[in-house]
């Protein structure tokens, strides 16, 4: 079974969860209470398909869309979640025509995370890496600090971080799978 017209967007969201980003946002639980997060942010105190734009609901192991259908396929923070990482990179490598992009928490970072028990998964920086490559033949890793610490940094003092950024404790790596070289 495949989604209608997947052919003409551009960026699918694999987990979108509470901030979809994608053309096509894909979550398996859309409906998600979040009680630690002001409504009045912009965002509901729980999450409901009909809050998501374009929300079509499934696994991220069995997405219901055509090879090469989105030419980016992007995911924040569930990799980490999923019992068979591997597996589920190849199902979102299936349906890019381009690359993949996924963020995870480094392996190191504990800060503001609390002790992370839903994580099956953390990754080095060489691990991730590794995985990536298990999958797509061109890999890109980087570490930044998570949205989470960056945006409670003031304006004044985010140049002093980005010389920095080794020393935090705060960080997720981002990679980036190429499907081609």
């Amino acid at each position: 079974m495949y989604h209608e017209d997947t052919i003409t967007h551009r960026t699918l969201d694999v987990g979108c969860g509470l901030k979809p980003r994608g053309d096509v946002n894909v979550d398996l639980n859309p409906v998600v209470k979040y009680d630690s997060i002001p409504s009045h942010q912009g965002f509901p105190a729980t999450l409901r398909p009909e809050y998501i734009p374009n929300f079509v609901r499934a696994s991220a192991f069995h997405l219901p869309f055509r090879d090469g259908s989105f030419g980016s396929v992007i995911s924040s923070h569930c990799l980490e979640h999923l019992d068979r990482p591997l597996d589920v990179l190849r199902e979102w490598a299936r349906v890019s025509s381009k690359r993949v992009i996924v963020a995870v928490p480094q392996l190191e970072s504990r800060l503001g995370m609390g002790d992370a028990e839903d994580h099956l998964y953390s990754w080095s920086e060489k691990s991730f890496t590794n995985l990536l490559k298990r999958v797509f033949p061109k890999v890109k890793v980087s570490v930044n600090p998570t949205p989470w610490f960056w945006n409670r940094i003031p304006v004044s003092f985010k140049f002093l971080f980005r010389r920095y950024v080794p020393l935090l404790r705060e960080l997720e790596l981002i990679g980036v799978g190429y499907k081609e070289n």
